[in-house]
């Protein structure tokens, strides 16, 4: 399976965790565990409504500097959510999902490898201002 196809999912409830594992493995996705290390070519999925909160999740990773891709996915998203995930990088999905919705953002967003780069995800002043 080649690199550019691994995930990692971050969710809480474990019918969501299930039915993403299973829809993902069957499109070939390679699928690690969430106490492996994501490296910058795993997609990091993470659902809004994990424990903590799946954008703090991922607000801590980036300040961590891990600047892995990254899918939030969410219901009835705000603009201040909307605005936050963007200047983190992050890309969102809207729940429910539908048909091949989420392998197809995946394979939008994790290849190529070369599509991340600091620059952008806006300034730290930026990501503080509006999260």
């Amino acid at each position: 399976m080649p690199p550019d196809r691994s995930v990692i999912i971050f969710a809480s409830d474990p019918a969501l965790l299930s039915s993403l594992e299973f829809a993902l493995s069957v499109e070939g996705f390679d699928l690690q565990h969430e106490g492996e290390i994501a490296l910058p070519n795993v997609c990091l999925i993470v659902d809004q409504d994990r424990a903590g909160g799946g954008l703090t999740f991922l607000r801590a990773q980036r300040a961590a500097g891990n600047l892995a891709p990254a899918i939030l996915l969410v219901t009835h998203p705000d603009a201040r959510l909307r605005t936050c995930a963007r200047s983190l990088g992050v890309h969102l999905l809207e729940k429910p999902l539908r048909s091949d919705d989420l392998s197809r953002l995946i394979k939008m967003v994790c290849v190529p490898p070369d599509f991340l780069h600091p620059a952008t995800y806006g300034s730290e002043h930026t990501a503080k201002q509006h999260c």
